[in-house]
């Protein structure tokens, strides 16, 4: 009964989120409380854990990995403890237990929530339990901070030393002047600089010295103490094509190195075209708003009047058509789509792709982009599991490099639906791990959302907020409170950088 249960609420949430996708008119509940968003644990008692038998596997109902948690006890822990089997992962686990997936992470500071391990102990937390603060660490990298940069000086312009998992736990040795930077030393002994925006700090910096320069001189005093003398500041140098102011004082896109520069001129020779790009993704890039008034010339720069180059850049060479490549409709993005849809020749639109090509393919080979704008995984977030979201993307940015075009991953927003909380933040750990490994560009249109009203997400929890009618592309200040207003936005960033330091060399 219990697992049919189950189903029955996967059905539910597969069918309203598909309704969302498609725009339907169903009450669509507005993002919880903080209350709300703490469901009471599924296990009340001892003697309900004893009789419960789950299917984990980051809920995804085709799994057939299992896990009875009437199994022998691990001694001197009580019942609020799991014992990790193979196919479990952090989030199967939070499901199970009703337990808010950064709440049940928080509880276990010691353990990686990555890289779980069959034989691992967890502890569940009860509603009232006091969560530890990690006395190994004075700090840790923050929960959606996976691929946090450790840089050889505190500056972006620094040596990249190494990328972070999320909560990796640091020891904090120094910090600059502002706090904005901390020197740390990682669980490998690897010492560098992060930046203080992506981790939570257990210490209070004023406790934490000023090092290097940042830290103030000192002369004599007459009566032999010390006192602090002024710096010399240092010149600026010409690191190259600076970029455009932001908004939000977040960084838009990383990771543009040389290995996107390889994947251009690669493409080049394979034929493919500089000035076009292609659109991946689901109902929120198959949505006319994203990208499509600039290609129709509907929009107001304000103060990104340095945009206007790539817009032209871009606009120059039909997409496919008669469409320039904002408002070309991609044949690689459609409502509800997950990662999997873009490999699968079923879907691919039968009227101009090939009996056994997908729909990324027959994009690609039809339009023949340079670069392409990928977001996937909203459609992923209820049914499809961690290791099988991981195996999708990985061919999709397989298949993009192999084709000779750049891929551009970006993060999803935050997802607002009873029961799903967090699980957006999950995914975008993937995203930001896979853009890391394959060193290409990542576009962090999650972080792009924080601060604004909502998280910049409409009443039905799952798409970006549309400004209103012929203001998709208003770029005034009363406008960047809309979260695909925002999205519009930060794609122009992305492809003026793309743009500026890989295809123009």
């Amino acid at each position: 009964m219990r697992r049919r249960l189950k189903h029955i609420l996967h059905g539910w949430l597969l069918a309203a989120l598909a309704a969302g996708c498609a725009g339907a008119s169903m009450p669509a509940p507005t993002p919880p409380t903080a209350a709300a968003r703490t469901p009471a644990p599924v296990v009340a008692s001892p003697q309900a854990l004893a009789a419960a038998t789950v299917t984990l596997g980051a809920a995804a109902p085709t799994s057939s990995a299992t896990a009875r948690l009437d199994r022998p006890a691990t001694p001197g822990l009580t019942a609020t403890s799991y014992t990790v089997v193979a196919g479990d992962t952090i989030w199967s686990i939070a499901e199970h237990f009703g337990v808010p997936l950064q709440r049940l992470i928080e509880a276990n500071p010691t353990l990686n929530p990555n890289l779980l391990h069959a034989g691992d102990v967890l502890h569940i937390p009860g509603p009232k339990d006091v969560l530890p603060t990690p006395g190994s660490a004075a700090a840790r990298v923050r929960v959606d901070g996976g691929g946090l940069r450790l840089r050889a000086t505190p500056t972006l312009a620094g040596a990249v030393l190494g990328y972070l998992d999320a909560l990796t736990r640091l020891n904090v040795t120094g910090r600059t002047a502002d706090s904005a930077w901390l020197q740390v030393t990682t669980p490998t002994g690897q010492s560098g600089w992060v930046t203080t925006a992506w981790t939570d700090v257990y210490v209070g910096l004023a406790q934490v010295p000023v090092v290097g320069a940042d830290a103030p001189a000192v002369s004599a005093t007459p009566g032999g103490g010390t006192a602090p003398t002024a710096q010399p500041s240092a010149a600026p140098t010409d690191a190259g094509p600076q970029p455009q102011p932001n908004p939000n004082g977040y960084s838009t896109l990383s990771g543009l190195s040389d290995h996107a520069r390889q994947i251009f001129a690669q493409g080049q020779h394979m034929g493919n075209r500089a000035n076009v790009f292609s659109k991946v993704g689901d109902s929120i890039t198959v949505s006319p708003v994203f990208l499509g008034p600039i290609g129709d010339g509907y929009y107001n720069l304000h103060d990104y009047a340095a945009l206007q180059p790539v817009i032209d850049f871009f606009s120059a060479q039909p997409a496919r058509g008669q469409s320039n490549s904002f408002n070309n409709t991609s044949l690689a993005a459609k409502v509800g789509w997950r990662a999997r849809a873009e490999l699968s020749p079923g879907l691919a639109d039968p009227a101009v792709c090939q009996a056994d090509e997908g729909p990324l393919a027959c994009e690609y080979r039809l339009v023949k982009p340079s670069l392409a704008l990928i977001m996937l995984g909203t459609n992923d977030v209820v049914s499809t599991s961690d290791p099988q979201f991981e195996a999708e993307m990985r061919k999709v940015i397989e298949l993009t490099i192999a084709d000779g075009i750049v891929p551009v991953l970006s993060t999803i927003p935050p997802l607002f639906r009873t029961g799903l909380e967090g699980r957006s933040d999950q995914l975008n750990v993937i995203i930001t791990r896979l853009a890391r490994e394959y060193d290409i560009p990542l576009w962090d249109y999650w972080s792009a959302l924080q601060g604004l009203p909502n998280s910049g997400m409409g009443p039905d929890g799952v798409h970006p907020k549309w400004a209103p009618a012929g203001h998709g592309a208003d770029f005034t200040p009363q406008y960047l409170q809309y979260g695909m207003v925002v999205r519009n936005l930060t794609a122009l960033y992305v492809l003026d950088a793309v743009w500026r330091q890989v295809i123009q060399p």
